[in-house]
């Protein structure tokens, strides 16, 4: 693991968990990883952001990351921080860099400071930076499993983010997919999802630690959040880049080019055969967040849906 610096450090241990979720998760699903970078900066004000992410770009030393935050995306449009940010994606995505992002725990609100989880308690909104057209939104899932551990269905996770970017136009793969938004020349969000839930299949992160300074030990099991769905994300495709030699570039076009437009009659809709399409099923009911519902093929909730690693590792 190399920890790289950006602007003064800061000896505050500000979002503690979120590193070891994003490490622990990122790498326990890639399985293998040569490098882990870690990019750490000053405050979370959008300035001191951009400057890391240009870091991310121009170092060009890791193929894939994940940004497990977000905010409204009004305040990188008027601070003139979106505009700035795209170009540095556009950058990263043409020399085959792929950057996940959590699309939010409030539903389709965005986050104001208000607690996570709570869908709706916002303005109807989505968040920034998975609103961006050169990043790839992660969205969240509950998920279940059978007694062995192994998968058996997932439902959307209402407090996921997703909706329709404000600012952010449509990328010509998501428009390709009949993406609803994409007809008023909108971002729809998240472009995909992973299990989110922490009250189903949470996440369990280990912590350095003494033996009294938690109830829980070393141990803090129940994490969840989109938090935990983008790291999930960058692992599966750190997995697929090294089943295919690293060569499989910027995702997102990726993640589209299946996306068949076979929907329903009077349903314009999209299904891709590497997902597993959350909402579509009877066992996989829709589920509300709560502005917009999952349902067949893409939605505001889920997305394309959740990899099913071993369908879309065959069609690459």
């Amino acid at each position: 693991m190399v920890v790289k610096q950006v602007g003064i450090p800061n000896s505050t241990d500000y979002g503690g968990i979120e590193w070891e979720m994003d490490t622990q998760m990122s790498t326990g699903m890639a399985q293998t990883v040569k490098t882990l970078y870690l990019y750490t900066v000053t405050h979370s004000f959008d300035s001191d952001i951009a400057l890391m992410f240009n870091h991310f770009v121009t170092d060009n030393l890791a193929g894939a990351g994940s940004a497990s935050f977000g905010e409204c995306e009004y305040g990188p449009f008027l601070d003139g921080t979106m505009l700035v940010t795209d170009e540095i994606f556009l950058q990263g995505a043409a020399q085959g860099q792929t950057l996940f992002a959590s699309s939010g725990d409030a539903g389709s609100s965005c986050s104001v400071g208000l607690p996570n989880g709570v869908p709706g308690s916002g303005p109807t909104m989505v968040e920034w930076p998975a609103a961006s057209e050169y990043v790839v939104g992660v969205g969240g899932t509950s998920m279940t499993v059978n007694s062995d551990d192994s998968y058996n269905t997932e439902v959307a996770w209402n407090s996921g983010g997703g909706g329709i970017s404000q600012f952010e136009p449509c990328s010509f793969w998501q428009s390709g997919s009949s993406v609803p938004s994409c007809n008023n020349n909108s971002r729809g969000v998240p472009d995909i999802a992973m299990n989110a839930d922490p009250n189903f299949t949470g996440a369990t992160l280990y912590h350095q630690c003494t033996g009294t300074s938690n109830p829980n030990g070393c141990v803090n099991p129940g994490w969840g959040g989109t938090s935990l769905s983008s790291p999930l994300a960058l692992g599966v495709w750190a997995r697929l880049q090294s089943g295919h030699g690293n060569k499989l570039g910027y995702a997102a076009p990726k993640l589209y080019q299946f996306c068949k437009q076979n929907g329903p009659v009077g349903n314009i809709s999209s299904v891709d055969p590497g997902y597993h399409d959350i909402g579509a099923l009877p066992a996989s009911p829709p589920v509300c967040n709560p502005v917009y519902c999952s349902g067949y093929g893409y939605d505001f909730v889920t997305g394309l849906g959740t990899f099913d690693v071993s369908k879309i590792n065959a069609l690459f």
